[in-house]
């Protein structure tokens, strides 16, 4: 390799592991740096009389993503802009008109993203033309591969340091804020870093097949798939799993296959140096690598196949899976089919139309392709998909090329496999490493110029110095304000107090994003501005599930309309990850029991939260009347019903009592049910409805304790109404139905002592009040028997 070609391959290498290492590439900075160093390995080929004797499939498929993405941020007229997404241009309109700015009028929703969308594009294109000149030949393409093997080595290797000091900080500085990695390595995603792993994984197995190296370097290939393979065994990735099971799949079909297809048209010729090869390098290295493997699947294949166990069909249907996200997202392409939202615009644009969105976040819909659909239209994902298509029949075409072509072609199906549930090629990280690993099976031949034409003029001179000055421009321009993302300007915002005039340069920057106009209707509310309610309304309509949004809605109208803010305050709960606040603010704001039950959801996902907030802050009222509300949705949970009856018996409330378990009796008339009926008739004294509700209680099926139970309601109440021989009668009956347990035979024979001493009382009673009529009655003055006669004082 010429000098020049090694600088500019080092250069490659370096912007690799600049895009890898550097967080995976998110920040923008992480972007310029790798821009920059594509940009000085291409500018060392500047003069290169090589150059590629034809357009490779793979720099038509990044250059139509590089067009199609700066063309959704050149302005346009705002009648074609309707034309195109009249929902979208409305909502900009109005938008501008609330904040008083004036957007980038462009197809793209947020401009920003798009921009940073063509620097990702364009930097992809010049790693793809490096990859592609280093590609021509089978040392280049064992170099390039090694690259990215080794790369992902590396990454592996600072994971297992991390793991191995156990501290929090990525490199001891950075500590992820919002990322709860299980492993913390370079790329804080466990999805996006296994996705690396299984790609490095089969890399290196390709590699350690690979014969024209030392043995040493053989090894080295096999210890790095085993490093790989522990660190995405232990981010317990599903689809990094499957992904390379997949990839090695491929990987070792190919191989399999390119032996018995050998060019070699003497048979026994080929057969004997087939034995020869397998025999001496082939065989052991297998099995070198088969032990290794399999010891690293063994130490972590638990945890993965207990991640894999709990896939199950119920994940299509909860609202909060990426599935929801799949079908919500079908209503952003119906209202902007021809050429998308804008890339990079589906954050902000997704909470509008997703109502999960309240409680979980999606910056992306973890499907590749299906987002592409979705930013860049049916027109753009069309031509990318050709492009495409032309891409995998030429990578095809490569598979008989050895252990190399069969190992690339495992690392990018398994890649391609995951993205269909995953969106790690967004990432620098990820989508650089797989570009030049996509540049080894679509490698076009190189062509050398002759000495007499014009350095300057001619046209790959021409070409690498467009690309150049592209990605300088891309470095510089994705460093600019105006590049900011919008978690950048969330952080911002929410670190430190921001002026009204801050927040508007971030509506004008991202005029789709809620959170500008949430935030600016906020310093308004305080400062009594009566436009805070302008700001809200439209925060509301790109965001109408937001827990935050309703809470500041619900505090605007608390003072002059507490109704309504009790239902705001309802869409707030919600959706509230962690509700104590929220209700102590509810209780305090809202004094009144009627307001303050109103402020609780009537169909929240489960009532127990709720519940257990209200009891510990003893305000039973509110939750009597809230769950009253509750269980007179359509849809009821009978475990709610029975809580609304338990708190309205322990309460004295019996009228709550028994709507509670009318409700019951309406969804499952049980017995259990109607035992609790007959006990709040007990309660209110109706004991006429006791009796007549359950007389059939001799004959009832099911559970024998609630029978016996039931039975000896009926016997109490017989006993209430002093019906001694009924009560005799019933007791009896029960005692001999053989539904009464051991433990209940001592209450029974208590009640029939206490039937017999009141039926003796009583006799005793009517013996006394006979005697008394029988007795004659005495004369008018003469005083009643067992009295002395009056006696008068004597005179004096």
């Amino acid at each position: 390799m010429r000098s020049r070609d090694q600088i500019s391959f080092g250069l490659l290498a370096a912007a690799l592991l600049g895009s890898v290492l550097m967080v995976g590439g998110v920040a923008r900075g992480a972007q310029a740096v790798v821009a920059v160093l594509v940009a000085g390995a291409l500018g060392v080929q500047l003069f290169s009389r090589r150059s590629l004797d034809r357009v490779s499939p793979l720099l038509v498929f990044l250059g139509i993503a590089v067009l199609l993405t700066t063309i959704q941020l050149i302005p346009l007229p705002a009648g074609l802009r309707e034309l195109l997404d009249p929902t979208g241009e409305a909502l900009r309109r109005d938008g501008a008109l609330v904040a008083g700015t004036a957007p980038w009028t462009s197809l793209s929703l947020d401009p920003p993203g798009t921009l940073r969308g063509v620097v990702f594009f364009t930097i992809l294109s010049g790693t793809a033309v490096l990859s592609l000149r280093f590609a021509a030949s089978e040392r280049g393409r064992f170099g390039v591969l090694a690259a990215v093997a080794g790369t992902c080595g590396i990454a592996a290797a600072v994971a297992g340091v991390h793991t191995l000091l156990q501290t929090r900080a990525l490199y001891g500085i950075y500590e992820p804020a919002e990322a709860t990695p299980r492993v913390l390595g370079p790329l804080l995603n466990g999805n996006h870093f296994g996705s690396l792993m299984a790609a490095g994984a089969v890399l290196s197995i390709g590699l350690a097949f690979h014969v024209r190296q030392r043995v040493g370097l053989r090894v080295l290939w096999i210890c790095n798939a085993v490093a790989c393979l522990l660190v995405l065994s232990a981010t317990l990735s599903r689809g990094a799993a499957l992904a390379f099971a997949f990839g090695l799949a491929i990987a070792g079909a190919a191989m399999l296959v390119q032996r018995f297809q050998a060019s070699d048209h003497n048979f026994a010729d080929r057969r004997r140096r087939t034995s020869s090869n397998v025999l001496t390098g082939q065989l052991p290295i297998a099995i070198v690598i088969a032990f290794g493997l399999g010891l690293a699947i063994y130490s972590s294949s638990g945890k993965v196949a207990s991640q894999l166990d709990n896939t199950t069909l119920a994940e299509l249907s909860q609202p909060s899976s990426k599935y929801a996200a799949w079908r919500s997202s079908v209503k952003l392409v119906t209202e902007a089919p021809w050429f998308g939202i804008g890339r990079g615009a589906f954050e902000p644009t997704f909470t509008r139309i997703h109502d999960p969105a309240g409680s979980v976040t999606f910056s992306h819909l973890e499907n590749e392709y299906l987002q592409t659909v979705v930013e860049l239209g049916l027109v753009g994902a069309g031509l990318l998909a050709v492009a495409f298509g032309w891409c995998l029949l030429a990578a095809f075409r490569r598979w008989r090329d050895g252990p190399l072509a069969a190992a690339a072609l495992g690392a990018i199906g398994g890649v391609l496999l995951q993205s269909t549930v995953d969106f790690g090629l967004e990432l620098l990280g990820l989508a650089v490493p797989m570009t030049m690993v996509a540049a080894t099976v679509l490698v076009v031949p190189l062509r050398e110029r002759s000495r007499d034409r014009s350095r300057w003029l001619a046209r790959p001179v021409i070409v690498r110095g467009a690309t150049i000055g592209a990605l300088a421009v891309a470095a510089l321009l994705v460093m600019q304000p105006f590049a900011r993302s919008v978690q950048e300007d969330h952080t911002a915002m929410l670190d430190g107090p921001s002026s009204l005039e801050d927040v508007t340069a971030v509506i004008e920057r991202h005029p789709f994003d809620y959170f500008g106009f949430g935030y600016a209707a906020g310093i308004l509310m305080r400062s009594g501005d009566p436009r805070a309610v302008v700001y809200l309304n439209h925060a509301l309509r790109l965001h109408p599930t937001h827990p935050g949004l309703h809470r500041l809605a619900a505090q605007m109208l608390v003072a002059e309309r507490p109704s309504q803010a009790a239902i705001q305050y309802a869409l707030a709960l919600s959706r509230s990850a962690s509700p104590g606040k929220l209700i102590d603010e509810i209780l305090t704001l809202l004094p009144r029991a009627e307001d303050a039950a109103g402020a609780f959801p009537a169909e929240p996902k489960t009532v127990e939260p709720f519940y257990r907030e209200l009891i510990k802050r003893e305000r039973k009222d509110v939750a009597l009347r809230w769950l009253a509300r509750v269980i007179e949705r359509p849809q009821r949970d009978i475990a709610v019903v029975d809580r609304l009856y338990d708190l309205a018996v322990a309460e004295k409330a019996y009228d709550v009592a028994e709507r509670a378990v009318r409700v019951r009796l309406a969804i499952a008339r049980t017995t259990t049910s109607r035992l609790k009926l007959a006990k709040v008739h007990v309660l209110r004294g109706a004991t006429d409805r006791v009796l007549a509700d359950l007389a059939d209680v001799a004959t009832w099926r099911g559970r024998i304790d609630e029978k016996a139970e039931a039975w000896l309601i009926v016997c109490d109440v017989h006993v209430e109404r002093r019906n001694w021989d009924k009560a005799v009668e019933c007791l009896h009956r029960l005692d001999g139905s053989g539904t009464v347990a051991s433990s209940q035979r001592p209450e029974i024979a208590k009640r029939l002592n206490f039937v017999k001493e009141q039926r003796n009382l009583e006799a005793r009673l009517q013996t006394i009040e006979r005697m008394k009529r029988q007795l004659p009655a005495p004369p008018p003055n003469q005083p009643p028997p067992n009295q002395p006669p009056n006696q008068l004082p004597p005179k004096r």
